[in-house]
């Protein structure tokens, strides 16, 4: 489906996996081998079809041909390859534990009765390493969201800390406008940004009035199970309240893949100098191409000229 070529090797993106590929010369540089062979490394099994691969590598491809300087299309992919990465990691966490919560509910269902009569019913099974996970799925959305903040520095001579998107949105009111839509995105997103950043904070520095509490499956009061939740126990955010855990991390996974397509847009729209008009097709999820569901479709606009009386 495409190859990108990146420091290290050819890097191959077939439909279902990617593979790096050496010539023999880049594997073998000192040449002690005459017959080294062209190598191939399968770096993950996931290709053109997985919608990260196609979001985040692929599209950025699309739009680092508006920069003509190798360096600043090397940095954009590199931020691409590096969001896709943490993406991957972050999915396979919450499609295991969706999986295991899932096989739990079936085997609670089977005997509910047993797990939520008598006077001090057997606790319900629960799923393995469920804070574990968790915790592993917050560290590494919070590395995807804070190397898709180095974006900034590609586009413009800033160099901001990563992931201070409070000074990001307060750079970006000063130079565009606070009317401006990259400053209401960056406003829009901060509830979300910030509240998952807390969470991150607050399992590294717990405290009296501010820690994380996992839950796993647990018989409520009302003798009702309750499927595996987080809380966040901070000082000025209402978030103590059980949230479902798949559900939110599949939601937080959503708005970090849509950050970073939007950043895309808006941050090529404001720097690149585009020699011709180019078209902005923003592809509804069923309009996708089904081996290689990028969400963005580029196309040149080619003037016509008028007619002449």
């Amino acid at each position: 489906m495409e190859m990108i070529t990146r420091r290290d090797g050819l890097y191959a993106v077939s439909l279902d996996k990617i593979i790096r590929v050496n010539l023999p010369d880049d594997a073998d540089p000192a040449m002690q081998h005459a017959n080294a062979p062209i190598t191939q490394t399968l770096i993950v099994e996931n290709g053109s079809r997985s919608s990260i691969v196609a979001r985040t590598i692929l599209q950025a491809k699309d739009f680092s041909r508006f920069f003509p300087a190798q360096e600043k299309q090397e940095r954009m992919q590199d931020i691409a390859w590096e969001v896709m990465f943490s993406l991957l990691a972050m999915d396979r966490i919450v499609t295991h534990l969706n999986t295991s919560i899932e096989s739990k509910k079936a085997t609670i269902s089977e005997d509910y009765s047993r797990y939520v009569t008598g006077a001090s019913p057997p606790p319900p099974p629960i799923v393995e390493d469920l804070e574990l996970q968790f915790r592993s799925a917050v560290l590494i959305s919070n590395h995807a969201v804070n190397t898709i903040s180095e974006l900034f520095s590609v586009f413009f001579d800033v160099n901001f800390r990563r992931g201070a998107f409070d000074r990001i949105t307060s750079w970006s009111s000063q130079r565009f406008g606070k009317d401006d839509v990259l400053t209401l995105m960056l406003e829009g997103d901060h509830r979300w940004i910030n509240t998952w950043g807390e969470v991150r904070n607050a399992f590294e520095h717990p405290k009296e009035d501010y820690y994380v509490k996992v839950n796993n499956f647990r018989l409520l009061p009302d003798r009702q199970i309750q499927i595996p939740t987080w809380q966040l126990k901070h000082p000025k955010l209402d978030l103590f309240r059980p949230q479902d855990l798949v559900g939110q991390l599949r939601i937080h996974q959503s708005n970090i893949l849509g950050l970073f397509e939007n950043l895309l847009v808006l941050l090529v729209d404001k720097a690149a100098s585009l020699p011709v008009p180019v078209a902005l097709i923003d592809k509804k999820e069923t309009d996708r191409d089904p081996d290689c569901p990028k969400r963005y479709d580029l196309q040149f606009v080619i003037p016509v000229p008028p007619k002449s009386k």
